[in-house]
């Protein structure tokens, strides 16, 4: 088995940046900005969790936000450790596990998460999508014994892809130069990295695309059909509301009045109405204001 550990050391962006502009980049946008954004997602996801698990699972809706929220809270746990392996005071304590090393150990846990959290919203988007094509239906067919199913079988399949990882991985104690103790480092073997490319493909690349392309069709469908529906509930307010003012003009008999009504096209009719006045003034409240 080959060692190949100087994949540990390739970075993309010392290629393509001087050593003075990296140094600004990893002090501003790993070590502050990034820090700052898993910690707020990071207490965020947690009074999400902490507010769905109090609302219960007897809703699709909140077993969907709820298994959302923990993949999440995983996804930028691993963004925090990677943020507090950039700074200078962190990255030089003689811990058992370096920076580096934990970070790829971390690894096949974080990718299956961020592609589980794909799934997720990808369920979430057709869930809505059946809300608006089959509203009397949705709720028989999402229950959350079939919601908890899918998602349960979604959790097997990607957690299933860190096996290979795991088993393909280099893991060795080496001497630490600071002090006797003994370090868990990290490397590269030629298996693992064939497999990590493949694993990833497979579990992450592909499982994130395909929600990707149903979540674009999910909300494009939304979006036709929300604009279906304001155009039907215009046509139909105008059909039925077609008075959009009503004035009491005179008294046509005893007990009626001959009221005028003017539309959207213009049009003008002379309606009888026969009520009284309570009746008549209620109506007209409610016309004035259903109508814009």
């Amino acid at each position: 088995m080959k060692v190949l550990n100087n994949l540990t050391h390739i970075n993309p962006l010392r290629q393509l940046m001087s050593d003075e502009l990296y140094a600004i980049f990893d002090i501003v946008v790993v070590q502050c900005l990034l820090t700052a954004i898993s910690s707020f997602g990071i207490i965020s996801n947690l009074l999400n969790i902490i507010v769905y698990i109090k609302m219960g699972i007897s809703d699709t809706s909140n077993l969907n936000f709820l298994v959302l929220s923990l993949s999440d809270l995983v996804t930028v746990l691993y963004m925090l450790i990677t943020a507090a392996g950039h700074i200078p005071q962190l990255a030089s304590l003689d811990l058992p596990v370096s920076p580096d090393s934990l970070q790829n150990i971390l690894v096949p846990v974080v990718y299956p998460a961020m592609a589980y959290s794909s799934w997720v919203t990808a369920l979430i988007s057709t869930e809505r999508c059946i809300c608006i094509a089959y509203p009397l239906k949705v709720k028989s067919l999402f229950t959350v014994r079939r919601v908890f199913i899918l998602l349960t079988v979604l959790l097997c399949f990607e957690m299933s892809s860190m096996v290979p990882h795991y088993i393909t991985m280099n893991l060795t104690w080496q001497p630490s130069t600071r002090s006797n103790r003994s370090r868990l480092t990290f490397s590269f073997t030629e298996n693992s990295a064939r497999v990590s490319v493949n694993i990833l493909l497979v579990f992450f690349s592909i499982p994130s695309l395909i929600s990707f392309l149903e979540i674009v069709v999910c909300t494009s469908f939304l979006a036709v059909k929300l604009s279906e529906s304001l155009k039907w509930r215009k046509s139909t307010l105008g059909n039925i509301f077609v008075i959009i003012k009503v004035i009491v003009n005179n008294k046509s008999n005893s007990d009626g009045y001959v009221i005028h009504a003017t539309a959207d096209a213009q049009l003008q009719e002379q309606v009888t109405v026969s009520t009284r006045w309570p009746v008549l003034r209620e109506g007209k409240r409610i016309l004035n204001t259903a109508l814009p």
